[in-house]
């Protein structure tokens, strides 16, 4: 909880800073002044009972979204900065000749090209996707649900999300990080709660999956889309509320491959883990494992286990893989979430692909001036996370144990795989 608390104290000092980058001579601050912004303090709220609202209430009456935008602040003024600088790198790869480029650099001005010719793109259709949908649309059993959940080369979601990082609690060793997902809209507010946006939001939302499993040649796609959402609901009925998943202790709950697959006995641990490429067991015994919402895995299970096999073939393809290859499509009738994706216009997407791929790649020899000036550029892949139709605002309301960051992982290995550069 402690570390909790300083993180609020930091969030809070970090916002109430004035939020206009400045372009700073060598040698000095990029942000100036540099400390809290007293005009932003709200004195009507107590700080004992509020301490964000307290420090930051009049920032947040006062403060405008813009519309291209899904937040504003500290943030989207490093984040603008940073698609300037990518917006050159683009450009510059672009103007030189082949002969001045190194492989590297080709391989990167050509995945941009490709992202970019939407000609082409609509051209092919589903054609590229065809693959990955006929593997879905084979799927017999839970286990074979739970493998391709687990296959990287799919990029698929789940009930369950795996990720790997350095452990919390012990800096000195990896963990492999388990937590809830599954969830379409951006948390399980979106299912549960009855304000008016939310309201808006989810009936737009419907719609939009229903458009979804039409493109994907699914029969039925509105009666199918009810059933995709179904299962969506029972999921975030289920899952942690947000405030729970920001607690540090309350999220670091490890234990070995047996315990795992006894907290939650409904799911196919072996096949997902098998599928990822981890093994139930370690040079020291069995693997150990950091589960996240610990007491939603148990009913996260459940509802995989009673979940036809169907209805999960219809969500792996229709949605998932189809969002894909239409991350543009606006959401119909919905203005709260045509908002959070404008941000995500196709020029800034491709520039973050083609940086984070340099990323992927560990491409350093010859490159573009400018992509390792600062380590700003390695910040890519969590900035892009908008890609996703419905990540449009993973970056500002990322929780632990998040997927999102993962799953735009696998869509950057899956380009370069399609271009033969993986």
């Amino acid at each position: 909880m402690f570390r909790s608390n300083i993180a609020l104290v930091a969030t809070a000092i970090l916002i109430a800073a004035p939020t206009k980058l400045l372009a700073a001579p060598a040698g000095h601050a990029a942000v100036l002044p540099w400390g809290v912004e007293l005009a932003y303090i709200d004195k009507t709220v107590k700080p004992g009972d509020d301490f964000f609202l307290y420090a930051n209430g009049n920032w947040v009456k006062h403060d405008v979204i813009p519309a291209d935008r899904t937040y504003s602040g500290v943030n989207l003024e490093l984040d603008k900065e940073n698609e300037a600088r990518l917006k050159g790198l683009v450009a510059e790869l672009a103007a030189s000749p082949d002969s001045k480029l190194t492989a590297e650099g080709r391989k990167l001005r050509d995945l941009y090209s490709a992202f970019m010719d939407t000609k082409q793109i609509e051209a092919n259709g589903l054609k590229p996707a065809e693959k990955d949908l006929a593997k879905i649309a084979g799927l017999k059993s839970l286990s074979d649900v739970a493998r391709a959940i687990g296959d990287p080369s799919l990029g698929l979601d789940g009930p369950f999300s795996l990720s790997f990082g350095v452990d919390d609690k012990n800096s000195d060793i990896y963990s492999v990080n388990l937590g809830q997902s599954g969830l379409g809209m951006p948390d399980r507010d979106y299912y549960l709660k009855s304000d008016k946006e939310i309201v808006a939001t989810r009936a737009a939302y419907k719609k939009y999956l229903e458009q979804m499993l039409a493109i994907a040649g699914v029969k039925d796609a509105g009666a199918r889309a009810e059933k995709v959402y179904a299962l969506e609901l029972a999921i975030a009925k289920v899952s942690w509320p947000a405030a729970d998943r920001r607690d540090a202790d309350k999220i670091y709950n490890p234990m070995t491959f047996p315990q795992l697959r006894q907290l939650a006995a409904g799911y196919d641990w072996n096949a997902m883990f098998a599928a990822e490429g981890v093994s139930p067991t370690s040079p020291k015994g069995d693997r150990k494992v950091v589960v996240a919402e610990k007491s939603a895995f148990p009913s996260l299970a459940k509802v995989f286990a009673a979940t036809p096999i169907e209805v999960w073939r219809i969500h792996r393809d229709g949605v998932d893989l189809v969002n894909g290859e239409h991350a543009e499509m606006t959401l119909p009738g919905n203005e709260f979430l045509k908002q959070g994706r404008a941000q995500s216009n196709r020029v800034v997407v491709g520039e973050h692909l083609s940086v984070s791929a340099q990323g992927e790649q560990g491409l350093t020899a010859g490159e573009p001036k400018g992509l390792h000036d600062d380590g700003t550029t390695h910040r890519v892949v969590e900035l892009a996370d908008g890609v996703g139709i419905l990540r449009y605002d993973c970056a500002r309301h990322r929780e632990p144990g998040s997927d999102c960051g993962v799953q735009l992982d696998q869509l950057v290995l899956g380009a370069l795989s399609g271009l033969g550069m993986a």
